[in-house]
């Protein structure tokens, strides 16, 4: 334990790279994009890869090849077939592939068992990026959809289901959380139509609160308030930021002018794309534009703006920043990351591509559906102050995402 990096890939002989103005690996353009799920996948063999590496040196440990065959749905230029995040309680490695199906290993890459969810089309066939989430014996998929949306618990041990809630919603990106508050242990999830809580040991619905339209960010929390963001339906540029106080329970919409609640702390109207999900630290509320590479700071006991900046050199934020007192992991298609001291005064570094700035070695990964040359990279702050590690990129350029860390 503690020395092996998992990340999950999706590789193609001859695969196409995108170029300015793609919409899809597959076949169709800017106007079925727009107007209707009448895009084709690639008619080509992708291969759905597990891989571990070593984490001080970064050489492969093991690959293994959990599906091989043509991909079931189109997806977005800036989507890949390995975007969802792989989980791990330590003992076990669950790789969920969208459309394709969950896969569940050893740390050692044995397959225990795999489950297949089923393919549903999504919004203008942009494809899916929820990942998994494990509480106890059990791993939470959140599959929403445009055709049947739905949250489903499956035994970790053997893959059965064990329950599964329908769910009211149209595609959503965000992963769920798993809230554990001086009330109770909840399952948040963000939607488009409502965010929603339940109970993770039967998927009891426990609160809901009316949405702005769509998600593709993840609730994120402390333990003493939740905070859940969703964008207008078709931009996402647009929408309703809002801290729950734990215990809530029934229907908690805010209703007219309202901005508090009895379970609602505070809420504002956000403007600007979010695609990355926030980050909650030294009372701080981190919201990150996609667009044009901008921090927002917010104070996350009242809402209160403390800053909004653009990054140096950020072009597109998409890949959710996070943070660790020690350590850092990222993926980067330019080389490029930022740092800072998270505070609500701006200490924003510059970018840079020094590799005195890492340690470990970089290894280039084999080529997914996007990225010609990824890496992963280990930064380390300069001392033992926490920092808030960023990846961005060219919007242009797509990243596979995918990994975790034992």
């Amino acid at each position: 334990m503690g020395d092996k990096v998992f990340l999950t890939t999706a590789v193609a002989e001859n695969q196409k790279k995108p170029k300015p103005g793609d919409w899809t690996p597959g076949e169709g353009g800017i106007m079925t994009a727009f107007f209707g799920n009448y895009r084709k996948p690639p008619a080509i063999d992708y291969r759905w890869l597990v891989v571990c590496l070593d984490r001080a040196s970064g050489k492969i440990l093991w690959e293994q090849t959990a599906y091989s065959g043509k991909p079931r749905v189109p997806i977005h230029a800036q989507n890949s077939y390995a975007t969802e995040t792989l989980v791990t309680d330590g003992e076990r490695l669950i790789a969920y592939f969208g459309m394709i199906g969950v896969f569940c290993y050893d740390l050692e890459g044995k397959l225990l068992w795999t489950k297949d969810l089923g393919s549903y089309p999504t919004q203008m066939d942009w494809g899916s990026g929820s990942s998994p989430v494990i509480e106890g014996d059990l791993v939470f998929i959140q599959c929403d959809n445009d055709k049947s949306s739905f949250l489903v618990a499956l035994n970790k041990l053997n893959g059965e289901e064990v329950w599964r809630a329908e769910r009211n919603e149209r595609s959503n990106w965000g992963t769920p959380l798993v809230w554990k508050n001086d009330s109770r242990t909840e399952l948040v999830t963000a939607g488009g139509t409502k965010m929603r809580s339940y109970d993770p040991a039967t998927g009891k619905l426990l609160w809901e609160m009316a949405g702005s339209g769509r998600c593709s960010t993840s609730p994120v929390a402390t333990d003493k308030l939740l905070f859940v963001y969703s964008g207008d339906r078709l931009t996402g540029q647009r929408g309703l930021l809002a801290a729950i106080k734990p215990g809530a329970s029934g229907d908690i919409s805010l209703t007219g002018t309202e901005s508090t609640g009895d379970f609602v702390a505070w809420s504002i109207n956000f403007t600007g794309h979010a695609v990355s999900s926030p980050i909650a630290v030294n009372d701080c509320l981190f919201v990150m534009i996609q667009q044009a590479g901008i921090v927002t700071c917010l104070d996350a006991n009242t809402g209160k703006q403390h800053y909004r900046q653009r990054l140096p050199g950020a072009a597109g934020l998409t890949a959710s920043p996070w943070l660790w007192a020690i350590r850092y992991f990222a993926w980067t298609k330019l080389d490029r990351h930022l740092f800072w001291q998270p505070s609500p005064r701006t200490t924003c570094s510059k970018p840079t591509n020094s590799p005195t700035k890492c340690f470990g070695r970089r290894r280039p990964l084999p080529e997914t559906d996007f990225s010609s040359a990824a890496s992963i990279i280990c930064i380390a702050s300069s001392d033992s102050v926490p920092a808030a590690c960023f990846c961005f990129y060219d919007r242009c350029t797509a990243l596979a995402r995918g990994w975790a860390f034992s």
